[in-house]
């Protein structure tokens, strides 16, 4: 009995004292988050900030400040919501969590809000009226012991009628993980169904599956992000059937951004994207398509250059944001003075941004790629590639008009060039203008620089080193000269 008495009060102690440590720990732990995510979300104009943190032994009250950093946005937002947002959460803390369900970790956060409490008045009367009542939204945050926040955030679903119109969208659903320290997570949103229709009409909008997802790998200079993000929708539908064109539109497409580092000084970033065009009634010239798929990648950029690139173009954004503020409001005594310090702003930040070329272009190995395919209901395909590398080693300094000339002069040293072009022949029908085309068509076929084959016409060429290679022919003594007296007009 005594050691059973012994050990149940070694075990309170234990649990007493984590849980004042870890109360302890949580504001610091939350400060520090959110002056990390300032940094990282600053380029989309959002700032969080803390208001006030109440704590007890158990538990603890804190307020978050959500707000908008662009003035002109602001004012804009203002009408309808309340700007800034101010976020009551209720924070529990560990090692053992015992509301709403038993749990181990840091501690547990929880947030509720009815939606119509972020809308001004009239807003808020307007929407109440509207959807009938209130939704909720609802967040659960479980800090591990890992320094990790698993979040689960969701809503009620959303249905009115209005003047006419139906709206409906399912609960929209968003989960993930962040670490508080480096940030890297990953996270996704879901809604099943977006829909807006016309009354005693099958007209309107529905869009189906919508997902989007984050991956964040690493954040470097607290505000550039390598890492993934991906849009989804399986199917977006539109229906007007007084149009004369498109009196349906049903496509699925999905894209994503990747950012991805090499090494220590350079990465990669990809785009691709994929349309397919599912039930769509397309008029006549392009009810054969299928498909259409977009991809572009830059390689071996330098990633100094581009934090610069990034810095620039906020500070810009910021500089430029203030000043117009000051021309709209016509409260300034001299409106001429205004007027020349943004034009000499704009000067300034474009050489900024011209100059971050030094570090993110990097000679014989930066390069940018534009994929275009497009498949017909027939699957037959055409496709699009062109290829630009970097070669010069061009110093960007000056002021822009230096730089432009300088560029011209040297445009030829500067680039190299790589392109490989498919074009089906069935698909010439879909091309707008396709008499002319095709007339050039022709007269490449005639010249040399297209070869024409059962199905298709075709043209791969390259360029590097004052050299010119199309459909394996050397041109370089035919076409370089008028390029060069072209670049040197």
């Amino acid at each position: 009995m005594k050691k059973i008495l012994t050990i149940s009060i070694i075990a309170l102690s234990v649990w007493v004292i984590s849980t004042f440590i870890i109360g302890n720990q949580t504001e610091e732990h939350l400060k520090s988050y959110i002056a990390k995510s300032n940094k990282l979300y600053q380029n989309n104009g959002i700032s969080l900030k803390l208001l006030d943190y109440n704590k007890s032994f158990l538990t603890s009250i804190a307020q978050v400040e959500v707000n908008v950093k662009d003035p002109k946005v602001l004012k804009n937002l203002q009408s309808t919501y309340k700007l800034p947002f101010v976020l009551d959460y209720s924070i529990e803390h560990g090692p053992l969590f015992f509301k709403n369900g038993f749990g181990i970790g840091l501690s547990k956060i929880e947030h509720t809000v009815n939606l119509s409490s972020l809308l001004q008045d009239e807003t808020k009367q307007n929407f109440l009226t509207s959807i009938g009542k209130d939704i909720l939204i609802e967040s659960n945050i479980l800090i591990s012991f890992l320094k990790e926040a698993h979040y689960n955030i969701w809503s009620e679903e959303i249905k009115f009628n209005k003047n006419g119109k139906a709206f409906h969208m399912t609960a929209l659903k968003i989960v993930g993980t962040s670490n508080l320290e480096t940030l890297k997570g990953s996270g996704e949103i879901k809604v099943e169904d977006i829909t807006l229709t016309e009354e005693n009409s099958s007209n309107g909008i529905e869009i189906k599956n919508l997902l989007l997802n984050l991956s964040i790998d690493e954040v470097v200079d607290s505000s550039f992000v390598f890492g993934d993000f991906g849009l989804a929708v399986d199917n977006f539908i539109v229906k007007d059937d007084s149009s004369l064109k498109y009196k349906k539109i049903d496509v699925a497409f999905k894209g994503k951004i990747n950012n991805v580092r090499n090494d220590k000084t350079t990465m990669n970033s990809l785009f691709e994207g994929d349309i397919d065009f599912k039930n769509t009634l397309l008029p006549n010239e392009f009810k054969t398509l299928k498909t259409l798929y977009l991809k572009m990648n830059l390689k071996d950029l330098g990633i100094k250059g581009m934090l610069d690139f990034q810095k620039s173009a906020q500070n810009m954004q910021e500089k430029q944001t203030k000043l117009l503020t000051e021309l709209q409001s016509g409260k300034s005594e001299n409106m001429a003075l205004l007027f020349t310090q943004l034009s000499k702003l704009q000067e300034e930040m474009s050489q900024q941004l011209i100059h971050a070329l030094n570090d993110l272009l990097i000679k014989n190995k930066t390069n940018a790629m534009c994929q275009i395919e497009v498949e017909t209901k027939d699957n037959k395909r055409s496709q699009s590639m062109i290829q630009v590398g970097y070669t010069g080693d061009i110093k960007f300094i000056g002021t822009t008009s230096e730089i432009r000339q300088e560029i011209q002069k040297k445009i030829l040293e500067l680039i190299s060039l790589n392109m490989d072009i498919e074009l089906n022949k069935a698909h010439l029908k879909i091309i707008p203008n396709n008499q002319q085309l095709q007339q050039q068509i022709q007269m490449g076929v005639l010249q040399g620089f297209v070869k024409e084959n059962n199905e298709s016409f075709s043209l791969n060429g390259s360029y590097k080193n004052r050299e010119l290679i199309i459909n394996d022919n050397n041109l370089t003594s035919i076409i370089l000269p008028f390029l060069m007296m072209a670049t040197h007009f």
